[in-house]
């Protein structure tokens, strides 16, 4: 199927729309602005939905950044208003204390990760000083791999992109009339000069197609990106955590339900990606579904499956949203 960049970009602006009316009438939308495609999608998506007004730049170089004029092209492409925060010094003290305590030992891990924490504790310090949520700028294509660092760049309130591919993000942005220098720019780690795809060893082409088709011309790629998506799932999943429900208690009843819930991503049945993405794959919506689903059978044990679902959804239920289904069946469950 074709995707169509108009028709899905009218929805994410339309779901950032229904975001904000649920999660804050009079709330700013705050974007980290990396120059990069991913932000500057999500800004001027921002931007549609909710007005030029209403959304808050955020430019965090660590010190001197190469590409910065890319993300001050992109707030006067979009009329946003825009400030600078520095991280060089917060990150370079952090890392010094932690090499004094821990006796000069330092990770390049710790070197490649730390940045973007920070960068997300600034972005959660501008929200709550102006009245904010924050923009998550994270897509699919690098959630699949990892390419993302766990509560920095993959934090957030809302996430627009992070069931779109990379393909699909630049097809949006194009729509959105941002300018090619950011669409079309090639993504860096910002830290050894490589590309994404050269420290993927693939390219986002390749895995795209892999994760919308299943098709793919190297069973030594698709071993590799299978290996990267499976080691990665703990970071696209919600914390562990014991459960202890004592009798009784208010977590004794469907409110336990509500403490844990996934970022809110813009998500389609058209666009969706099937059974092997795990960590896209609902569970929280479904849970609900099914317990819903429970009550209405109980209400009907005499009747077949198949008969209850046409019963609750009519005879056409393919093409229904989750959010129709589940309304559906608590207006079936409290009749």
């Amino acid at each position: 199927m074709a995707f169509d960049a108009k028709k899905v970009k009218n929805e994410i602006v339309k779901w950032i729309q229904d975001f904000f009316y649920e999660n804050g009438k009079d709330c700013n939308a705050v974007v980290g602005i990396s120059g990069g495609k991913d932000s500057s999608v999500v800004a001027a998506l921002c931007v549609e939905a909710l007005g030029k007004d209403r959304v808050i730049g955020v430019l965090m170089p660590q010190g001197n950044q190469p590409d910065i004029d890319c993300s001050k092209m992109l707030c006067d492409h979009l009329g946003i208003v825009n400030f600078t925060v520095d991280i060089f010094n917060v990150c370079r003290n952090i890392k010094h204390q932690v090499k004094d305590n821990t006796g000069g030992h330092w990770s390049a891990q710790s070197s490649a990760n730390l940045p973007a924490r920070i960068r997300m504790a600034v972005l959660y310090a501008v929200s709550q000083t102006v009245n904010g949520r924050v923009a998550n700028t994270c897509n699919l294509s690098e959630d699949w791999v990892g390419y993302a660092t766990r509560y920095g760049d993959a934090a957030g309130d809302f996430s627009p992109l992070s069931r779109l591919t990379v393909t699909e993000v630049k097809a949006i942005g194009r729509e959105l009339g941002l300018p090619s220098e950011l669409v079309d720019k090639v993504p860096t780690d910002g830290l050894c000069g490589k590309t994404d795809e050269d420290n993927l060893g693939f390219t986002y082409d390749v895995l795209d197609r892999y994760i919308r088709t299943g098709e793919i011309d190297s069973e030594e790629l698709k071993q590799k990106i299978d290996a990267m998506h499976k080691k990665n799932l703990f970071k696209l999943q919600l914390m562990p955590c014991f459960e202890y429900r004592p009798t009784g208690s208010l977590l004794d009843t469907e409110e336990l339900e509500t403490l844990y819930k996934p970022i809110p991503a813009y998500s389609t049945n058209e666009y969706k990606v099937d059974g092997r993405n795990l960590h896209i794959n609902k569970i929280d919506k479904w849970n609900e579904i099914f317990s819903v689903l429970e009550k209405a059978w109980n209400k009907n044990p005499e009747l077949r499956f198949g008969q209850l679902i046409v019963n609750i959804l009519g005879e056409d239920p393919f093409y229904m949203s989750d959010k129709e289904t589940l309304d559906k069946m608590k207006e079936y469950v409290e009749k």
